[in-house]
């Protein structure tokens, strides 16, 4: 609990004072940066975020916005949603693997395609300047 309040330079700098400091520090980290606690409210099934880690990891993937926030910033906000880009190359391999972990799409009209699960924001087909 006291690590909770810390800055992470504390943590750091606390670290290196002993041995068993060090120990406790790693196990702190362990948990606070689990990627599982910050995904799990997305997923019914813990097969499901696994499936959707293997897709991260197997398409360079990443999460960003208040979600990857969340786990860096070692806090919890009530009402967030996952944002995922991915390198057009992997679009459609993310995109299947995707639905294996139980997103689905739902088409609006012929032009435009979302993949949502739940409350999400659409998926991000193409950034423009």
């Amino acid at each position: 609990m006291i690590f909770n309040r810390c800055e992470t330079k504390e943590i750091f700098q606390v670290s290196q004072t002993c041995s068993s400091m060090r120990e406790v520090s790693r196990r702190y980290w362990a948990e606070v940066l689990n990627a599982k606690r910050v995904l799990q409210p997305f997923f019914s099934t813990e097969v499901q975020m696994l499936q959707f880690l293997n897709m991260l990891s197997n398409t360079g993937a990443i999460v960003s916005g208040s979600t990857a926030l969340q786990l860096f910033a070692r806090t919890t906000f009530n009402d967030t949603d996952l944002d995922v880009y991915v390198e057009r190359t992997w679009y459609e391999d993310a995109l299947g693997q995707m639905n294996l972990a139980g997103f689905h799409n739902i088409t609006q009209d012929d032009s435009k395609l979302e993949y949502v699960m739940g409350d999400s924001y659409p998926f991000i087909e193409e950034i423009k300047d």
